[in-house]
């Protein structure tokens, strides 16, 4: 947040890092920053194949080859020959250290997006590196309620609800007396989901 000018256009006030955390909204996306992304280390699946069939755009299940090395986890991301994107893998199924006949790699929705022949495709893991996320307001529901308070009442002096009126969000607020003090505790009863898997991305770097 600051005040100043830089070149022909004025730089004014702005609040929104303070206030919202928001750093800058691009293309419609608000840009923060958070303490929890998490740098795992990729897989270790190397020379790997699908089977000589063909793929389709939106599949999921990707069909593997008795080649290559090393399997891959959830959350890493591959690469297919002739196909410039990048895939999330969702789930893998190996039944050994390599991988062999009957084996599947799951990436995420919405699949693939381009369609290749009957042929093996070459798989890439790509190298560990940091994953920055992106994700549509419909992707995450947030649900909160107000807590479920004793029948027989409890030692606050007061309990009040208040409703933030910028997220509409409701906390119950309650006074506790104490020995030369006094404790407000707010509160309120949540849970989070993302229910829309496809409205999500992961970002390298």
């Amino acid at each position: 947040m600051f005040l100043g000018k830089q070149g022909n256009y004025s730089v004014t006030n702005d609040p929104s890092i303070m206030r919202q955390g928001v750093f800058l909204t691009t293309s419609g996306m608000d840009i923060r920053e958070s303490g929890l992304i998490q740098t795992a280390t990729a897989g270790a699946m190397a020379s790997a194949t699908t089977t000589a069939v063909a793929t389709t755009v939106g599949q999921t299940v990707l069909p593997l080859a008795t080649a290559g090395t090393g399997v891959v986890a959830a959350g890493d991301i591959i690469t297919m020959a002739n196909d410039t994107n990048k895939y999330v893998v969702t789930s893998v199924s190996f039944a050994g250290a390599n991988p062999a006949a009957g084996d599947t790699i799951t990436i995420a929705e919405p699949g693939l997006r381009i369609a290749q022949g009957a042929a093996t495709r070459a798989l890439t893991v790509v190298a560990t590196s940091a994953r920055n996320m992106a994700f549509n307001r419909s992707a995450i529901i947030l649900a909160t309620r107000l807590p479920e308070r004793p029948v027989e009442g409890d030692l606050a002096l007061d309990v009040t609800t208040i409703t933030d009126p910028r997220s509409g969000l409701s906390f119950e607020v309650a006074v506790y007396p104490g020995q030369r003090m006094v404790r407000y505790e707010v509160s309120c009863a949540w849970g989070v989901k993302n229910v829309k898997p496809a409205h999500t991305a992961l970002l390298l770097g």
